[in-house]
Formats: structure tokens, C-alpha cells, sequence
């Protein structure tokens, strides 16, 4: 690093730490993101199986199946009476799930007749989603063992019934099912170094055109592009940092928090953060290139603030493309920044290893993309038309 180059990084460094409002942004990005995140999605999982675990459901008619409702206690669901206005006051929210017996369920029931049930509710509700899956199990498995006893009495072996045995077996290791959840740590991971980045980029760029402390930095006898990596240097070094930082906080909170108890361990240790560390780093410098190229855009603060939220909008979809995918994505999507990271690293949350050629486009594209932003940025420094506004 040329004299020149480190006295500009030196200088952009110490901005931001003056900068209370970057440092503030930086503080409350590595303190909240790892606990906050984390804090929310295990109190979904733990509401969600408290829903699964207590199930409540209205009947009507509930004498004409004395069996099944009988059944359905012995599982632990909660029966109660259904009102007589019952589908108002479930169009209304108030009774969420409905059980509907015919009154002549038990005539048709004796006579071997299919008895038709009616399970009322909004299947649009998500949350009513996974009682409604454990629900249909249940009635599954009073009509085979109804099935079944019919058989019996009749001679007739109740093997006959079920011809196919489906026995599933799951080749996904502990780490790999637990990865699933966690598959959010790398979105926040990849998401968080763009609002790291845009305060520092924003007062390095368009935050000193409005200061008047560019020109005389530019009047300096320092060619644009040392300028230009001096910047870029600092911010993608305070980018670096918060990545290391947030990515301890991960870890801290994995191994602290108390995690809900759905039989899949959590795993985040030394080693993920290295793996995750190693692919991020590069991801940071492309992140504090690119923003300080959109920020010298700008007339403005505002302005470059404008640019940059609207490209971090269209960055955020990307790795969408990979959580709601039905099947794998194609090999050259591993290429394409943002979506290639996110692949990456749900990889290493699976506990799996890159190899060679995974690894290459992680650095390749990042670390190429930046000297092209860097490289824009220093034409844009150098360009009269920036003083000129």
C-alpha cells in the first residue's frame, strides 16, 4: 500500500468513527442482528409448537360419534359442544377449527355405509395449517383402525387393505435438518454488510460533496484512483469487521439462547464462522465498492441514499430465488453475487464442503466487481462534473 493510499485509508477510518450516526448504525447492526433474529425465529418456532400441542376443535352432533369423539380426547384434543350459530361465529374468528357430524353418522356408521364428516375451517390461515395436518392424521387413523376391525370380523385379514408398507427414510444428518431453520442466518448475513456499508459509503461519497471537503481532498496531488481505494480500503475494512462481529453474535446467541426443543440440534460453531467468514469477506470489499460507486452518483445525500436503498431492494430478491426453489438451481447461478453466497453458505450450515470450483466464483466475482466499482468510482472522482453538481 502506497503512502498516498494509506493516508486516505487513515483518514476515511477515522470519519467513520467520527461519524456518530455510522457508528451508531454499525453498533446496532452487530449487537441486535445476531440476538434480535434469532430471538424472533426460535419465539415463532416455540409458538408454533405450542399450536401443534394443543389442539382445540368444536363438534356438531358430537353424540351421533360417541367412538370418535371419544378418540379424539384420548389424543389429546380439546372437544367442545359447536353452538348453534356456529358458522358465524366462525366466519367472525372465534371458533378457528369445526367438526361437523351428520345426525344420521351412527345409522350409517352401523350399516358399513361411508359416514361423510365435515372438517370447517380457513385453509388460508397458516396458522391453522399444521392442527388442520395433525387433525386429518388423526381422523386417517380412526378410519384404519375402524378398517381394520370390520375386517376382523368378517375373516378377512386386514393386510389385504394395505398391499404397499411406505417406510420413509431420511438421509438428511441432524445438522443438515436443523440447517433449514437457520438457512435465515445467511440471508441476514449477506443482507446486513449492504446497511453496514451505506452509512460509511454515503459519508465518504455524496456526505462530503455537501460538507465542501471533497474539492480540497481532490485538490490534493493524489491521483483519483488512490483516493478511490484509499475509501474503499476503509469502508470494506469496517464492513469486514462487522461481519466478524454479527457472526460472533450468532454464535453467542446459538450457544446461550434457550433453543426450542424440536429434536434438531442448532449447529453454529468455529467452524461455520470460519466458513462463513471466508466467504463473506470478499462479499464485504464488492459490497463497500459498489455503494461508494452509487453514493458518488448523487447530487445529494438523500439522492445517493435513494439510489442505494433501491439497488439493496433489488439485491434482497436474489437469494429468494434459492429458499422458494422446487428444484436445484442451475450450476452458473453459483456466479451471479448474492445468490451464489447464499448458496455457499446454506452449504456450510448443512455441515457440507466447498470444493474448489465452489469456492472459485465466491472470490472471482466479488473481488472483480470491486476493482470495476472501484475503478468507476475514481472516474467519477475525477470527473469535473461531481464538483460541478
Amino acid at each position: 500500500m502506497s503512502g498516498q493510499i494509506a493516508a486516505i485509508f487513515r483518514k476515511e477510518l477515522l470519519d467513520i468513527v467520527r461519524d456518530r450516526k455510522s457508528l451508531m448504525m454499525l453498533v446496532m447492526v452487530i449487537l441486535l442482528s445476531g440476538p434480535l433474529v434469532l430471538g424472533i425465529l426460535f419465539t415463532m418456532i416455540n409458538l408454533s409448537l405450542e399450536r401443534q400441542s394443543t389442539i382445540s376443535i368444536a363438534v356438531v352432533n358430537p353424540q351421533a360419534a360417541p367412538d370418535l369423539t371419544v378418540f379424539l380426547k384420548r389424543q389429546g384434543v380439546t372437544v367442545d359442544t359447536a353452538p348453534a350459530d356456529f358458522m358465524t361465529q366462525q366466519k367472525a374468528g372465534k371458533l378457528p377449527i369445526v367438526l361437523e357430524i351428520p345426525p344420521d353418522f351412527a345409522a350409517l356408521f352401523a350399516t358399513g355405509q361411508p359416514a361423510p364428516i365435515r372438517l370447517i375451517a380457513d385453509y388460508s390461515d397458516h396458522g391453522n395449517s399444521s392442527r388442520l395436518m395433525t387433525l386429518q392424521q388423526l381422523l386417517n387413523q380412526y378410519q384404519q383402525q375402524v378398517t381394520t376391525a370390520r375386517m376382523v370380523l368378517q375373516g378377512v385379514s386386514p393386510a389385504l387393505a394395505w398391499p404397499i408398507v411406505i417406510q420413509q427414510i431420511d438421509l438428511a444428518t441432524p445438522q443438515q435438518s436443523g440447517s433449514g431453520i437457520l438457512s435465515v442466518l445467511a440471508f441476514y448475513a449477506l443482507y446486513g454488510l449492504f446497511f453496514c456499508a451505506m452509512g460509511a459509503a454515503l459519508d465518504a461519497t455524496a456526505g462530503e460533496r455537501e460538507r465542501l471537503s471533497l474539492e480540497p481532498l481532490l485538490g490534493n496531488p493524489i491521483r483519483p484512483l488512490q483516493i478511490a481505494i484509499g475509501k474503499w480500503l476503509a469502508v470494506g475494512t469496517v464492513n469486514v469487521v462487522v461481519a466478524c462481529a454479527s457472526l460472533l453474535g450468532y454464535m453467542i446467541t446459538l450457544k446461550l439462547a434457550p433453543l426450542p426443543n424440536v429434536g434438531i440440534p442448532f449447529l453454529f460453531d468455529w467452524r461455520e464462522f470460519g466458513g462463513f467468514l471466508l466467504v463473506l469477506a470478499p462479499f464485504a470489499l464488492f459490497v463497500a465498492a459498489t455503494l461508494l460507486a452509487f453514493g458518488a452518483l448523487g447530487k445529494s445525500v438523500k439522492e445517493s441514499q435513494t439510489a442505494m436503498s433501491l439497488a439493496i431492494a433489488v439485491v434482497a430478491l436474489l437469494p429468494l430465488l434459492n429458499m422458494f426453489a422446487k428444484e436445484k438451481l442451475p450450476d452458473w447461478m453459483t456466479w451471479v453475487p448474492v445468490n451464489g453466497q447464499y448458496y455457499a453458505l446454506e452449504k456450510l450450515l448443512r455441515g457440507e464442503m466447498l470444493t474448489f470450483a465452489q469456492w472459485l466464483p465466491l472470490y472471482v466475482v466479488p473481488l472483480s466487481g470491486a476493482a470495476l466499482m472501484v475503478w468507476l468510482l475514481s472516474r467519477q472522482l475525477g470527473s469535473e462534473k461531481l464538483l460541478a453538481g
